[in-house]
């Protein structure tokens, strides 16, 4: 009331409200290729749990780097804002991307199989399709030639037949059919002469054998042909006897057939007096005295042996 004057001055400093935090920031993870396709990149939301003035919250838009294609790579998402007191907010999620699944072989053939051998030279061996049954960026699909391998021949053998791709990942997907050959048939005789026969001694010396082909009628390099010439053991006189014929081929997978004609030769015919003199003759007594018996000749006309 006497006019003097007190003062006293109160400085209150605010201190910024607390900086905002992410809701559920995600963590990093990995995910398959199909996955990666149809990932939701959504906002993400931030706050500093205030009310009114003091209050710092929002929703950020993710920025998004893709990396990854159907072999893999990764995707690096970022969200970042700046309050309005120039505090930096940001959260980044790396996610892994798996390659996607390698293909497989559709409908391949059977790993084994046997077939003969007349089967083998007509023996074809298909493209193979693969598939990882995958749509899209994410999908391997395609089809491998066959490597063929033909080791056989009339005796058999194999057909090792290989078909092989590498992804455009440097995975190798391969399958090998191993085909067992069976040997081609044995041949047979073409024609064969009879089993026995029955000369006469005549006829027997002027016999001779026929060479005997023989074939198993197949193709290419299963087919088995030729002529086998015969082995005569003759072992008859005029007294008969016999004549053996044999006719023998082994193949080239030692395989041996053989035919053989028991020949029998008869007695040659029993020879006969040649000129012979008069079974009765009459001589005197004188004559008598001096008579003498001549040689007589005899011959069944024949040759030879016989």
């Amino acid at each position: 009331n006497c006019g003097n004057r007190i003062e006293h001055t109160q400085d209150i400093t605010i201190e910024p409200a607390p900086v905002a935090e992410w809701v559920n920031p995600p963590d990093d993870i990995t995910i398959t290729c199909e996955e990666a396709e149809v990932f939701q990149f959504n906002n993400l939301s931030f706050t500093n749990g205030q009310t009114g003035i003091c209050a710092i919250a929002g929703s950020q838009s993710p920025t998004v780097n893709s990396n990854y294609d159907k072999c893999g790579g990764t995707i690096t998402i970022n969200w970042e804002t700046t309050d309005n007191c120039g505090r930096i907010l940001s959260h980044t999620q790396n996610i892994t991307v798996d390659p996607t699944p390698p293909a497989q072989w559709i409908n391949p053939p059977p790993l084994t199989l046997n077939i003969s051998c007349e089967e083998a030279i007509n023996y074809f061996a298909a493209d193979l399709n693969y598939s990882n049954n995958i749509s899209g960026n994410c999908g391997i699909s395609g089809s491998a030639t066959p490597n063929v391998i033909n080791d056989f021949s009339e005796c058999g053998g194999n057909i090792v037949t290989t078909w092989e791709t590498t992804d455009e990942c440097g995975r190798t997907l391969s399958y090998t059919q191993t085909v067992t050959v069976q040997p081609a048939a044995e041949a047979q005789w073409i024609n064969a002469p009879p089993a026995t026969l029955t000369l006469t001694c005549e006829e027997a010396q002027n016999f001779t054998a026929p060479n005997i082909d023989y074939t198993n009628a197949e193709a290419g390099v299963c087919l088995i042909s030729g002529t086998a010439a015969p082995n005569i053991t003759t072992n008859f006189t005029e007294c008969g006897g016999t004549i053996t014929v044999n006719w023998s081929f082994t193949d080239n997978c030692g395989r041996t057939i053989q035919h053989t004609q028991n020949v029998t030769v008869q007695p040659a015919p029993p020879a006969q007096w040649i000129d012979p003199p008069a079974s009765n003759l009459t001589l005197s007594c004188d004559e008598a005295q001096n008579f003498t018996a001549p040689n007589i000749d005899y011959t069944n006309a024949e040759a030879g042996v016989c």
